[in-house]
């Protein structure tokens, strides 16, 4: 199972930061409403404090830039927009989540994030998250065949890999017809 990262859970709050801020500029404040209306949390858990520090890190890295806006009695508040190596770094970014983690994070979440590249790069990111699959369910697949499935056991680790498998196998299919839907311009 998954265990916290908090470098991962870094990256990945870039990557939804930078994402969000790809056709119009926001304040922490609209950034984090944005995404509680798109409901990221059920996917990804991200607290309005890593947002923010998601900012700052990320203006101090030339990523972003701000700037103070002030709307009406309202105090001043800082708007980010994106910068051109904050574009670079979205798809640095996403190539780097390509790696195949299941359980780490929902899988339409990371394909929705990968919107704003060219479709050549989202078709050859999906591919590779798709071997990266094969690959860790034929690894699954190997320690399955070593158990003798002896049940009645309180814990019988090997159910869980054999559930991992087919939720695994259902993501290759998922994959493939996303890659299909790109290669027919359909997505």
């Amino acid at each position: 199972m998954a265990t916290r990262n908090p470098n991962q859970e870094g990256q990945r709050t870039a990557i939804i930061s930078l994402f969000c801020l790809m056709e119009t500029e926001l304040s922490g404040y609209a950034l984090k409403k944005l995404l509680k209306d798109w409901r990221i949390h059920k996917h990804l858990p991200i607290s309005p404090a890593t947002i923010y520090r998601s900012l700052e890190r990320l203006e101090q890295q030339g990523l972003l830039e701000s700037k103070e806006v002030r709307n009406g009695n309202y105090p001043p508040s800082m708007v980010y927009g994106i910068t051109d190596a904050g574009r670079e770094e979205y798809a640095r970014l996403l190539e780097k989540e390509a790696d195949f983690k299941r359980t780490e994070y929902s899988e339409h979440l990371f394909i929705g994030m990968c919107s704003y590249l060219p479709r050549e790069e989202r078709i050859k990111l999906a591919q590779n998250r798709k071997q990266e699959a094969n690959r860790h369910m034929k690894k699954l697949q190997t320690k399955l065949d070593g158990y003798g499935h002896e049940y009645g056991k309180p814990y019988a680790e090997w159910l869980l890999i054999d559930h991992e498998i087919h939720m695994i196998r259902a993501q290759i299919s998922w994959l493939d017809h996303f890659i299909e839907m790109l290669e027919t311009k359909q997505a």
